[in-house]
């Protein structure tokens, strides 16, 4: 099976790093440049049954860096992850040629302050954001720093489920609705929750930005 060529590009895994038994990181290195903002996707996966699996994942890496890094979560019953996992370095995958979505950084508000949640892999498109502001502020593109603040289902800190600290720690740092955006991204069970629980705060509904990794309902058994 060879996969289109007008949609897809073979990408070789040039590094990988491993978190944990389920957690790891890639970087990969295509033959065309893969235009994107910080905060889009790009679909990627796997030959099977002449066609492609896929999925979309987030872009760790800033639109400046010259390889793609990607974080991913390996779901035991899932139908691509598993594969993706035992790819090693000079492996490759089969990626889109067009990166998508509308995930980020809110610059049209004029809000100083950015809070973001996520769980697990959901903080790869803040990474991404991370990186790209700290080079435009350095470089002279970006004229003032932004505020960001970063909440993440899995860490080393504090202890209890991400949406129950939300509250918390917007009181606490003073991230109120006249200069903060909010941006959810990962487990839609979380989004949902913490959506309503900003709604309650005074966020706007333009204030809350998502990005749900999978269906309400449908868990993760098809990564």
């Amino acid at each position: 099976m060879a996969a289109d060529s007008e949609k897809y590009m073979k990408a070789p895994i040039i590094r990988r790093q491993d978190y944990s038994p389920t957690l790891w990181s890639v970087w990969m290195k295509p033959p065309e440049t893969l235009a994107f903002k910080a905060g889009q996707y790009v679909a990627f996966g796997v030959e099977n049954h002449d066609k492609v699996l896929e999925r979309a994942f987030s872009i760790v890496s800033s639109p400046y860096e010259p390889e793609l890094e990607f974080f991913i979560e390996r779901v035991p019953e899932g139908a691509l992850s598993p594969k993706l996992y035992d790819l090693q370095t000079g492996d490759a995958v089969f990626m889109r040629k067009k990166a998508k979505g509308v995930f980020n950084i809110d610059i049209k508000s004029g809000h100083s302050q950015h809070f973001l949640v996520s769980t697990v892999t959901g903080i790869a498109p803040y990474i991404s954001m991370v990186r790209t502001l700290a080079l435009d502020l350095k470089e002279g593109r970006l004229a003032q720093p932004f505020r960001l603040v970063i909440l993440q289902g899995e860490w080393t800190g504090e202890r209890g489920r991400v949406d129950d600290l939300v509250r918390k720690y917007a009181d606490v740092l003073d991230l109120t609705p006249k200069d903060t955006t909010v941006y959810l991204c990962g487990n839609p069970g979380m989004i949902v929750n913490v959506r309503d629980i900003m709604r309650r705060c005074g966020f706007e509904h333009a204030a809350i930005k998502e990005e749900t990794y999978w269906a309400p309902g449908e868990g993760e058994v098809e990564y």
